[in-house]
Parts: C-alpha cells; structure tokens; sequence
C-alpha cells in the first residue's frame, strides 16, 4: 500500500517548512503504527497528530494541547497516544490529556538524542546512545491503561534494546566495513553475535522483534554496483539466521526525522517519507 499525502493545513495534509539543505526543513519528525496497522503521524507543523489507515484513507486527526509538542509517538493496546517532548505525555485519541510524567533532566545529560519512544510488554522506554553504550532507558509504566512513573528497580537497567520475548539486542557498526549484531538473554549474557551480511554499511538499528520472536535489523548501505545507498530491513528468526532482506523506496531526506521505519508485531514494514513536493 502507498499514499501520498500533500503538504499543507488541510484535512489529510501535513505541514512542512522548507530548508535549504538537505533534512533542513521543518516538517513531520516522526510517526508510528498501532496494532490494527493504523498509521499516526506526527504533523510537526500543524502541532496536531495526523492518523490514516492501513489502506491509506484518512482517519481522524489528533490536536495536541497548547505547550505539547510531539517529537516522536507510540500506542498502547488500548489506543491510547504517548507523545515526548522532554516530558512523557498519555493522550486519548481526542488529544485529551490523561497523565504526564516529567523525564529527569539527567537522562537527557547522560547521552539520550531524542531517539525512538517505544512500548514492550505496557513498559515505554527511549533509547539512549551513547559513544560505549546503548540502551532502553524507562521513561514509564501502563498499568490498568493509565501511564505510572516506572518502578525504581527497572532504571538498574542492562544495555541493550529490548524485545518482546523479553531478549536485549545490541547492534554495532564499524562505518563502510562491516555491522554487528549480538542477542542478549533477560540476565545480559551475549546468546549469539551475527555479523550482517552487507558491505558498505553506514548505518545499522535495531527495529523490534515480531510476535513469531523473530527480528528485524535497519540497514544503510552503498551498493557500489549502483553508486547509490540503500534503505533496508534484514529479517532474522528466533535462533538468528537470516531469513531476508527487503530493500524500501528511496528516501530523499528532505526533512529531519527520529524514524524513518517502523514494524507492527506481525513483521509488516512502516515507511513515512517526506519529500520535497510531497510525503
């Protein structure tokens, strides 16, 4: 499925600034996918949340109150809205607000750039990099639908990213050579490190595992046959062999953005792309 979607303040637009330079524009920053595969995206400009469906028609959308900003999102089971702007936001799907958490400043101190919100198993964490380390740092809890402050003991938190099966992830690269990938159990010891299978590798992330456990890894590369980087997912099962690799549309960068994929629990690939003319 593809739809274009027009720049603009109309019903099914999102707003966007042009820069000079490429990822110099301002415009959507982020987007996301509930369970039913229903796309939020968040219009930036616009200061509200644009949603459409699998098939692309446009759903409802979601303005955000005075003083909120939506640098990245995700969704709960319940259909609720979690928006981060240096403070943890839960909205309903009217942009009513039905908790807020302040994130200790020191988080953002220790290395965290802003990176992908994201739910496992009702805990909503944002991945924090640093040069030696990478993480989920909890920023929350769901419990009975309602956003909580998390529990003391989760911020004595492991490197690495989580999945849903409950195993960490840790991705590495070594920039034009080569990427890595290591499994981790629920205590921390390294399961099985995978080296991808590319060349020419720029950049290199961890998405999310499926519902099945098996994980996808985001890639960047220069194929030098065609002078030209690509965009990919490599798919791997449980036991981490490579199952696929799937190559998605170029993207022109036109604007910066915290995600450029995204992955529902079933394995099936979200891109939002904003372009010059259109997104």
């Amino acid at each position: 499925t593809k739809k274009e979607i027009a720049y603009g303040k109309g019903k099914e637009e999102v707003g966007l600034e042009s820069g000079d330079d490429i990822g110099g524009g301002k415009g959507p920053e982020s987007f996301n996918v509930d369970s039913a595969g229903n796309v939020y995206i968040c219009d930036t400009v616009n200061h509200r949340i644009q949603v459409f469906s699998p098939t692309g028609a446009h759903l409802y959308e979601v303005p955000l109150k005075k003083g909120i900003e939506a640098n990245d999102i995700a969704i709960d089971k319940f259909g609720n809205i979690y928006v981060h702007d240096g403070r943890l936001h839960q909205l309903d799907k009217k942009g009513d607000i039905l908790s807020t958490l302040n994130i200790d400043a020191k988080l953002w101190t220790a290395g965290m750039t802003g990176m992908d919100i994201h739910i496992v198993n009702d805990t909503i964490y944002i991945k924090s990099v640093t040069e030696k380390d990478l993480r989920d740092v909890p920023v929350g809890k769901i419990v009975d639908g309602l956003l909580t402050a998390p529990a003391e003991e989760l911020f004595k938190s492991q490197k690495g990213i989580n999945g849903l099966s409950g195993r960490k992830y840790l991705v590495d690269l070594k920039r034009w050579v080569k990427g890595d990938v290591k499994i981790l159990d629920k205590s921390g010891h390294i399961i099985k490190a995978i080296e991808l299978p590319m060349k020419g590798i720029v950049g290199i992330e961890f998405l999310q595992e499926d519902k099945k456990g098996n994980f996808y890894i985001q890639t960047e590369h220069r194929d030098i046959a065609i002078d030209r980087l690509l965009l990919g997912v490599q798919k791997f099962d449980p036991d981490g062999n490579h199952l696929a690799t799937v190559i998605v549309p170029e993207n022109e960068y036109s604007v910066w953005g915290i995600k450029l994929l995204s992955l529902d629990e079933d394995g099936n690939i979200y891109q939002f792309a904003p372009g010059k003319e259109k997104a």
